[in-house]
């Protein structure tokens, strides 16, 4: 289900290409083992991750 959510908001936002492959990509690196294991780098930040996973989002609907 929240695949299919993120595919229609990139779809609303005027994203174009393969928009399975890039709800699969902002998907993944919210991944709860991918997030914790982030997290151990030293300075690293939820914050830091957050506003990363923002600007990739905002460069795939053309942003």
């Amino acid at each position: 289900m929240h695949r299919t959510h993120v595919r229609m908001l990139l779809a609303t936002a005027g994203s174009t290409g393969d928009l399975d492959a890039q709800a699969d990509a902002l998907l993944a690196l919210l991944d709860v083992d991918y997030v914790e294991h982030r997290l151990t780098e030293p300075g690293q930040t939820l914050e830091a991750l957050g506003d990363a996973w923002e600007s990739l989002a905002r460069k795939l609907c053309g942003r």
